[in-house]
C-alpha cells in the first residue's frame, strides 16, 4: 500500500507489507508514550496528506507499534480512497474493513493485469462494494471489461455515486468495450467519463460534466433525456449519429479534441445556450469539412451564440496556405473572445483587418496568452 494524497491508499500485494513490517523493527524504541491521542491523530493526519508516493504513509504507521496501529485503524477517514494497481483480495478487504462502512472513492488501474484469478478476486469486491462508492475511475484491458460484464451482472445499483470514469485500454482499434448496467441515482451523479467504454441504458439525466472519447455516441440523447442539465461536455474522436434530437438546454461549454467539427454541426444537437467553444487538434481534412459544411449552412443554430473560442494545436499551415477564412468569420460573428494556443492566427487576423465590421462585440484576442489589440483597432 501506498499514499499520495489525503487519505488515499495504494493496494499493491502482501509483500508490500511485509517490507513495511521490516522497516518498523527498531521504531518501537521511540518515545511516544505521553502524547495525547488527538495529537497524535492530527499528526497522522498530516502525514498521510503529503504527496509523497514513495512510502506508504497509513500502512508505515499502523505498523510503528501497538498504540499507533490502534489510532490510525480507528481513523476510516485515512482509508476511504483507495488506489488499486496490483489485484491482492486481502489487503484489499483490510482496507475496506478500516474504512468502516464510509463511502469510498476508488481508482483502479488493472490495465496490465496478469493474474486472471486475482483480477476476478477483486472485482468481485468493488462489486460488492458499489453500493457505498462516491467516486470510481477504472483504467483496464478489453478482457478484464468482459471480466466486469461476467462478474458485475445487470443489477447493481451506485446511489452515491457523483464522478465516474472508465477508460480502455489494450483494445482492438475501432471497438469499445462494456460497462454492465447500473442504476445510478440522477440526483447524485454529476461527472462521467468514457474513453472506450459504453454503458448501455444508464441514466445520465443528472450530469453536469462529461466526456466521451473512440466511442459511437448514438446511445447519447437516449442516456441524457431531453431534460438534462449538462453543461460542458468533451468530445474526442466520437461518432455523432443517432436517430433522434439531441437537446442539451444548458450545455455552455464544449471542446472539440481530435474531433470533425461538421459532425457536431450534422448530428441534430441542439445546444442553444452554448457560449464557448474550444476546438483542439483540427487538421486540415477538418477543416474542409468545416468550411465545406459553412458554405451551404452558412448560420447554424450551433453558432449562434457563441461568445469564446479557442484554437488549441490547429495545423495552421492547413489554415494559411488552402482554405477561406470568410465563412468560419461570418458564423461567427457574436464572438466576444478568440484565443489561439500554439495556432498561427494570421489568416484571421487579416480577414479582421480587412473586415472591420466582422465580429462587431469581439474585443478581446489573445495569442499564446498575450492579449494583443483587434486589428482594425490598434496594432496586433
Amino acid at each position: 500500500m501506498g499514499m499520495n494524497t489525503s487519505g488515499k491508499v495504494q493496494v499493491h500485494t502482501r509483500d508490500g507489507i511485509r517490507r513495511v513490517e521490516d522497516m518498523g523493527d527498531d521504531n518501537t524504541s521511540v518515545v511516544v508514550e505521553g502524547i495525547p491521542t488527538e495529537i497524535l491523530s492530527e499528526i497522522f493526519k498530516l502525514t498521510c496528506a503529503s504527496d509523497n508516493p514513495s512510502h506508504s504513509p497509513q500502512m508505515t504507521l499502523s505498523h510503528v507499534n501497538r498504540c499507533w496501529r490502534s489510532i490510525i485503524c480507528d481513523m476510516p477517514e485515512l482509508w476511504t480512497t483507495i488506489e488499486i494497481r496490483q489485484c491482492d483480495a486481502n489487503v484489499l478487504q483490510e482496507v475496506l474493513h478500516r474504512s468502516k462502512g464510509r463511502l469510498l472513492n476508488i481508482d483502479i488501474n488493472l490495465s496490465n493485469a496478469t493474474s486472471i484469478r486475482a483480477t476476478i478476486g477483486t472485482l468481485k469486491i468493488l462489486k460488492a462494494e458499489m453500493g457505498r462508492c462516491r467516486s470510481i475511475t477504472m483504467v483496464a484491458s478489453e478482457t478484464t471489461y468482459k471480466l466486469v460484464c461476467g462478474i458485475f451482472g445487470d443489477a447493481l445499483s451506485a446511489p452515491h455515486l457523483s464522478s465516474l470514469e472508465l477508460t480502455s485500454r489494450h483494445r482492438i482499434e475501432g471497438q469499445e468495450c462494456l460497462f454492465p448496467y447500473v442504476t445510478f441515482n440522477p440526483r447524485v451523479l454529476r461527472h462521467v467519463l468514457l474513453d472506450g467504454v459504453s454503458i448501455p441504458l444508464a441514466d445520465f439525466s443528472g450530469i453536469e460534466t462529461m466526456a466521451i472519447k473512440n466511442l459511437s455516441a448514438h446511445w447519447l440523447p437516449l442516456s441524457l433525456g431531453q431534460n438534462n442539465v449538462l453543461h460542458n461536455i468533451t468530445v474526442f474522436n466520437t461518432i455523432l449519429t443517432w436517430r433522434t434530437n439531441l437537446v442539451t438546454p444548458r450545455l455552455t461549454d464544449m471542446t472539440l479534441d481530435w474531433q470533425d467539427i461538421s459532425t457536431v454541426l450534422v448530428a441534430n444537437w441542439n445546444a442553444p445556450a452554448l457560449e464557448n467553444l474550444t476546438i483542439s487538434k483540427a487538421s486540415g481534412a477538418v477543416w474542409s469539412s468545416l468550411m465545406f459544411y459553412l458554405t451551404r449552412n452558412p448560420q447554424p443554430a450551433a453558432f449562434m451564440g457563441l461568445k469564446g473560442l479557442k484554437l488549441v494545436n490547429c495545423d495552421a499551415v492547413a489554415m494559411e496556405d488552402h482554405l477561406e477564412v470568410t465563412p468560419f468569420m461570418e458564423a461567427i460573428r457574436s464572438l466576444t473572445s478568440l484565443e489561439f494556443v500554439h495556432t498561427t492566427p494570421g489568416l484571421v487576423l487579416a480577414y479582421l483587418r480587412q473586415c472591420p465590421q466582422a465580429c462587431p462585440h469581439l474585443v478581446n484576442i489573445q495569442v499564446d496568452g498575450d492579449t494583443i489589440l483587434r486589428p482594425g483597432v490598434g496594432s496586433p
